[in-house]
């Protein structure tokens, strides 16, 4: 697949690794689908993050590739409020954590993929001072 950011040419394979020019900023990303001769837009959600947790100190997930199950560490300097949705290549969210308010710094999650197809999926942890994006693999 040949990979397009805003019309311009970013890469080809079955995934590529984009950096939002400025934080906050809104893209359009889409590929060139040979078998049926379209454009598709990918992603146009999952790039308007800021990529910034203000008061994160640490972000863990592993394994990644996982096969059956994601672990999720995160360490804050203050409580906060997570919420963590993981979504398809395609930005459909496939499983959701509704934010709770944290207690302490520490939020450990496991959350399980198994059930999933194989793929590109990416976590997004969303919290009162921002959200991050990270991309994991599925076997």
């Amino acid at each position: 697949m040949q990979w397009y950011a805003d019309g311009i040419f970013i890469g080809s394979g079955l995934s590529v690794d984009y950096t939002v020019p400025t934080a906050g900023a809104s893209i359009c990303l889409y590929y060139f689908d040979p078998a049926s001769q379209c454009y598709r837009v990918c992603c146009r959600d999952i790039l308007t993050a800021t990529e910034t947790i203000l008061n994160l100190e640490a972000a863990e997930i592993v394994p990644n590739p996982a096969s059956d199950h994601l672990n999720i560490y995160l360490s804050f300097i203050s409580p906060a409020s997570v919420g963590v949705e993981l979504m398809s290549d395609l930005g459909i969210v496939v499983r959701r954590i509704p934010a709770e308010v944290a207690g302490s710094t520490i939020f450990n999650l496991r959350m399980d993929i198994g059930d999933l197809p194989a793929g590109v999926y990416f976590v997004r942890i969303r919290t009162n001072q921002g959200e991050l994006i990270r991309k994991i693999i599925h076997l």
